[in-house]
């Protein structure tokens, strides 16, 4: 149903035109072009009762979602009333007003109550209400915050296995909670240690029993890596710190760029590491310091990368366009953010991407990789 509003306003502009055009017309029973008064007044009605429909079944999903007040633990029957409820919902309110309706009638009380559902797919299902109520939409966002949905999502977000789609779900509602609205970020890094939470998250172990557990844990690592790069975007001074430098570290590993057995990685989680790391580099420039400081490789590595890119035709070309594209502005910023280096008549090493003067003598240490330069003596 969403849209009812957008479709009754094109119809009835269309309505009123009457220049004789079938494109821009709608006919009537006599094979006119037009519509009478009548006829619009009749559509109005229509739409405006299919509305009110709407909110009718927005309050019977409300009152479902109670369930049985008497017996917390609610039967089997309440229990799967609640869940069909649940999924009428997400039909419903991918429209905004309809979003905001949910909230004026009382919705998102009982809706946040089931995040702690004993039963799992009621805190899977609520939890994907949730996040779909509030993603893009700064006024359901304050409005949950208003009603300590972040301090919901934090305490249930704490009980769940990282491996299960319950903290998945969970996790994409505090996405959206989060994303693109800086008074529920400052709520998260402020009262919930959110830096602690991402650190704890990004360096989980993957290495679980069972195909299903381990795809998801990686579904997990690329979300959370996605709401950091997502962060950055938007507001990089939340992560510009010391701590963001931790942070920025646990995450290089998923790029595929360095050797770490422990990291396991796909190809879109390997995309979106890609993605934060550029973020990063492109937030503040303590970042590229540290970041050549901890894997001095990396550089070289992205040269190399970048070579090889090119080297490409045909339809890996095609594939592999945006990673070049990432890798060469990656260098591109990082080199911007090193200082020339300055010789002295003492060897002294050159920072990997940092550039040199001409003029200088340079050897370098192959067991290291390590390059050092000075000033040529004089004769």
């Amino acid at each position: 149903m969403a849209g009812l509003k957008g479709i009754l306003k094109w119809t009835l502009q269309q309505a009123e035109t009457s220049d004789g055009t079938v494109d821009n017309a709608v006919k009537n029973d006599t094979g006119r072009s037009g519509t009478t008064e009548k006829d619009r007044a009749w559509l109005n009605e229509v739409m405006q009762q299919m509305f009110a429909d709407q909110v009718d079944v927005l309050k019977e999903c409300v009152d479902a979602l109670k369930g049985d007040e008497s017996n917390p633990q609610n039967s089997d029957a309440v229990v799967k009333l609640q869940e069909r409820a649940l999924d009428q919902l997400m039909d419903v309110i991918d429209n905004i007003d309809y979003a905001r309706d949910l909230g004026a009638i009382g919705g998102l009380e009982p809706l946040l109550k089931l995040l702690s559902s004993p039963h799992e797919m009621l805190r899977q299902k609520s939890a994907n209400v949730l996040g779909t109520i509030v993603q893009n939409a700064p006024a359901c966002q304050q409005w949950a915050l208003d009603h300590d949905a972040l301090e919901c999502l934090m305490a249930q977000i704490g009980l769940e296995p990282m491996h299960s789609k319950t903290f998945g779900k969970l996790l994409f509602a505090l996405g959206s909670l989060l994303r693109g609205y800086r008074p529920s970020l400052e709520a998260f890094f402020q009262r919930h240690d959110g830096l602690e939470h991402f650190l704890r998250w990004t360096t989980a172990d993957l290495s679980v029993e069972g195909e299903e557990e381990s795809r998801v844990g990686l579904v997990i690592i690329r979300k959370v890596v996605f709401l950091i790069h997502s962060i950055l975007g938007d507001f990089p001074d939340m992560l510009a710190s010391k701590d963001g430098v931790v942070l920025m570290n646990t995450i290089v590993p998923y790029m595929g760029y360095t050797k770490n057995d422990s990291v396991v990685a796909d190809e879109q989680t390997k995309d979106v590491a890609q993605q934060a790391i550029l973020s990063f580099v492109l937030a503040d420039k303590i970042f590229t310091e540290a970041l050549l400081g901890s894997f001095p490789s990396l550089f070289d590595a992205l040269e190399q990368n970048v070579k090889t890119l090119k080297g490409l035709v045909g339809e890996e070309a095609e594939f592999a366009m945006y990673e070049l594209e990432r890798c060469e502005k990656m260098l591109t910023v990082m080199t911007g953010n090193i200082p020339l280096f300055e010789p002295t008549e003492e060897w002294k090493k050159i920072a990997p991407g940092q550039r040199i003067p001409g003029g200088l003598e340079v050897r370098a240490d192959f067991q290291t990789g390590e390059k050092f330069a000075r000033k040529i003596p004089p004769q």
